[in-house]
């Protein structure tokens, strides 16, 4: 976190080097391919493949151990991007690429109404991101919903900048695996580079342009290679990221002020507002691009196609593990149907090209890692239904009583809900429906590409159906968000082909409905964005003390988030822990029946009437008891003074994030995600700040590494200090900051 004036100076320090490490080895891999491409698609393959390049190159000498070597990776490619050069001075035709003539229509100055939208998507991204997470007079204001991602990603860019594995953020001496992390990689590798770099600058400020502008770009040329029409190709660009759901209609129908935010009323955000999140916002490079030279390797079979293939979607789940997934399955598929029906190899080629690297990319992280994924129906569309912040038109009590009594009831209201998350998420993009269906009818015939869209599609929308995420259930939803990409371009081409026999005012017309159909949601999102979470300066002043002291291996120890110190409060986490791997039918069947035989609470009904907004992802699972808890007054021997929302929340790890020295205990929610045992340690840091044996406080040091422990000014510990070898480092308003003797240093 630095000043604006040391900002624009890294701003250009990243793009120098973004060139040198991303673009500059794509452009020279294009050379050795020698693939025929027109300015604009040279661009954009040069700028992702390139990025691709990156991190597989990065990734493997990360595994290696051998991340210094990244210089030398820079410096060849420059130097032999240079080498070539020269030699086309000297006019050598056999060290140049496939040239091919360039007339006027396909020279990039001719494309400014894409540079045009790439620069509005650009300013609309940036609403989200860019005057957000600077450091004032004021303390550290950030968007609340960037609370819990920001300061993980965060965290992950900069250590990865220096080792591998990183360990997981909030959750000290354990390694990041069952995580797709190349996002952060790219950005990590580029940090390398240039240590001086602020991730937080990285994450907040230079990655959204540079993933913001790509995704219009990427569009695009897929959408042009695929269609063949710069229309469909302009509008599929503009759908991508500018068209959002039909969450509008809900407040129409039943009043705005029962909603909040409209854009994920029925689960899916749209793509603009996923700009927050780099692993889902690289993913759509990469799909879009892979799909790109999928086309033009089917159409013209040019092996350097078939290699740009393998290394945009073998790269994938590394960004992304849902779109991964999504891919090589609708892949696979499609290439069984086009070697049976028309003995087509080339997608079964394709899919062969692509699976060495998406095993080299998939399985490190995973190979060890438990699942996380539960097959459970209907849940999601079940919390979409009855979450406050959702469609909120029953209650959870009322739901579980209905299907204790009527089951065909509530699965006929699940064929209806599937319906409006389908068609409700996809918003305009339904356009695209009947050339999907079309393709599905005539499988064995179709165009292979658009066989290809709508089997990802469905998967896209049917997997959020069926499976939850263990921890957080509805993570699941994020595959709709490929889904969402993928459908606008057919659901661009379908709009042109209905308007091809109209007359140019109609098509203009109907054009402009399209579009406004299309933007509400967006609009009311980017309306809404000022939603702060504030650091304050004193507890900023702290968190920069302790950064600045010490080195990044140490351990920091933090109470217990206020809401959680009271004894009802304690017992709220614990369960919360519990509850989120409560997801199988048996669980629905018991809580169901019980309802019905008047033994259970009344969840939502209940937190309404209390006036308690409660989220999705908690309205099936949490009970009445949870509810006064966390409102209850925290302590610990005291009452404890009022602190900033981000410092509370127990899914954000902002103390990690901003001193890059791990937490013993931060962000519970993502470590719950990942399979690591939550309850555990919050049990020792509750014991920890409540036992009067200094014996035992200490031992609790040692084995856990903390080096500094932090105690709020209202709080005491219950032994002596320096009994425990703890001695007083820092101290303000808002925290006093302990530092812990190891017993090798006193011995």
């Amino acid at each position: 976190m630095t000043s604006v004036g040391v900002f624009i100076w890294q701003f250009i320090l990243a793009w120098l080097l973004a060139g040198l490490a991303i673009y500059l080895p794509g452009r020279l891999l294009l050379r050795l391919l020698k693939v025929p491409l027109m300015p604009l698609e040279h661009l954009a393959a040069s700028l992702i493949s390139g990025a691709g390049l990156l991190v597989l190159v990065y990734w493997a000498m990360s595994l290696g151990q051998v991340q210094w070597l990244l210089w030398a990776y820079v410096l060849a490619a420059a130097g032999s991007e240079a080498w070539l050069w020269s030699e086309r001075l000297r006019r050598d035709p056999i060290l140049l690429h496939a040239e091919v003539e360039v007339l006027d229509h396909e020279r990039l100055r001719v494309f400014w109404p894409l540079y045009l939208l790439a620069f509005l998507g650009v300013l609309a991204q940036g609403r989200y991101m860019f005057w957000t997470a600077w450091p004032t007079a004021h303390g550290l204001d950030i968007l609340a919903w960037h609370a819990t991602d920001a300061p993980w990603h965060v965290f992950n860019i900069f250590h990865l900048a220096r080792v591998y594995p990183p360990e997981l953020a909030g959750f000290s001496g354990n390694p990041l695996i069952n995580y797709h992390m190349l996002s952060h990689l790219l950005w990590g590798a580029i940090r390398h580079l240039a240590p001086v770099l602020d991730a937080w600058h990285l994450y907040f400020r230079i990655a959204p342009v540079f993933y913001s502008a790509l995704i219009t770009l990427s569009a695009f040329v897929a959408a042009r290679a695929w269609s063949g029409k710069l229309k469909t190709a302009y509008l599929a660009s503009a759908l991508v990221l500018f068209s959002a759901n039909f969450g509008y209609l809900m407040p129409l129908i039943f009043g705005a002020q029962k909603y909040g935010i409209w854009d994920s009323i029925f689960w899916v955000q749209s793509p603009m507002g996923m700009i927050f999140n780099p692993s889902v916002s690289s993913s759509f490079l990469f799909l879009f691009m892979g799909l790109w030279a999928l086309t033009r390797w089917v159409r013209e079979r040019h092996l350097g196609f078939l290699v740009l293939v393998a290394l945009l979607w073998g790269v994938m789940p590394g960004f992304k593990v849902y779109p991964g997934l999504l891919m090589i399955v609708a892949l696979f598929m499609v290439a069984i149907i086009r070697l049976i029906w028309q003995r087509d190899w080339s997608l079964v080629q394709a899919w062969l090209a692509v699976l060495p690297v998406f095993l080299f990319v998939f399985l490190p992280p995973n190979l060890h890692a438990p699942s996380l994924i539960k097959f459970l129906p209907g849940f999601n569309l079940g919390t979409m239904l009855v979450a406050p912040d959702r469609m909120a038109l029953m209650s959870s009590y009322d739901l579980k009583l209905l299907y204790a009594h009527h089951r065909w009831l509530v699965a006929l209201i699940m064929a209806g809900l599937f319906a409006v998350f389908f068609v409700g998420n996809l918003g305009v993009r339904a356009m695209a429906l009947p050339s999907m269906f079309k393709s599905f009818r005539e499988f064995h015939k179709t165009d292979p590409i658009l066989l290809f869209i709508g089997l990802l599609v469905v998967g896209a929308f049917a997997a959020p159906v069926l499976f939850v995420q263990k921890g957080v259930q509805w993570n699941t939803v994020q595959f709709a968000y490929f889904g969402l990409a993928l459908a606008s371009l057919p659901a661009a081409e379908q709009f042109w082909v209905w308007a091809e026999p109209w007359t140019r005012w109609k098509q203009y017309t109907a054009l402009a409905l399209v579009i406004a159909l299309g933007l509400p949601c967006a609009i009311q999102s980017l309306c809404v964005v000022n939603w702060n979470a504030t650091l304050s300066p004193k507890m900023l002043e702290a968190l920069m003390w302790l950064k600045d002291t010490g080195t990044l291996r140490d351990v920091v120890l933090r109470p217990l988030p206020d809401a959680y110190r009271t004894e009802a409060g304690y017992k709220t986490l614990i369960k919360n822990q519990v509850r989120g791997s409560m997801t199988s039918l048996s669980v629905w069947d018991k809580e169901a029946k019980a309802f019905a035989a008047g033994t259970g609470s009344a969840t939502t009904m209940t937190a309404q009437a209390q006036g308690t907004s409660l989220t999705a992802a908690a309205a099936l699972a949490v009970d009445s008891n949870s509810i006064s808890a966390q409102a209850a007054p925290a302590a610990n021997t005291t009452t404890a003074v009022s602190r900033a929302a981000i410092w509370e929340r127990e899914d954000c790890m902002v103390l990690a994030s901003t001193t890059f020295k791990n937490s013993y205990l931060e962000g519970t929610v993502t470590s719950q995600i990942l399979g690591y045992p939550v309850e555990k340690r919050a049990r020792e840091i509750r014991h920890f700040y409540e036992t009067s044996d200094a014996v035992e406080a200490r031992e609790f040091l040692e084995q856990g590494h903390i080096r500094y422990v932090l105690l709020y000014p209202e709080m005491k510990f219950p032994f002596s200090p320096e009994g425990v070898s703890l001695k007083l480092a820092f101290e303000n308003e808002a925290v006093k900051i302990y530092k812990y003797v190891p017993r090798k240093e006193w011995e």
